[in-house]
């Protein structure tokens, strides 16, 4: 069963190294996913085009989870909005699935 891991935190707190060791240790089956990566993949950088970016993460995330793989979502600065908007993207998948993939956020999304 594929999970989506939010990581959150100050500046050079360790999400990003988390997220990559993590993904090192299974990398056939898990994935990271990070807007400052897709911002220079798609822009070249720092472009103020943020609901494209948004749009490139939420589409990687579903179809990393729909393909059975999981999914770190490690960004840089992620606002409650952001993190909520990413749990909700699991609303398209089995109440069983839904459970699984909500279970530990849900304190941090009221």
């Amino acid at each position: 069963m594929p999970t989506l891991h939010i990581t959150r935190g100050l500046p050079a707190s360790g999400k990003s190294t988390w997220a990559r060791e993590w993904v090192a240790g299974d990398p056939a089956h898990r994935a990271e996913v990070n807007r400052d990566h897709l911002r220079l993949m798609m822009h070249g950088g720092f472009v103020n085009a943020e609901m494209l970016i948004t749009a490139a993460r939420d589409g990687a995330v579903l179809a990393l989870l729909q393909r059975g793989t999981s999914v770190v979502a490690s960004d840089t600065c992620l606002p409650q909005r952001h993190a909520r908007d990413l749990a909700k993207l699991a609303l398209d998948f089995t109440p069983e699935e839904r459970a699984l993939f909500a279970r530990g956020y849900a304190s941090n999304l009221a």
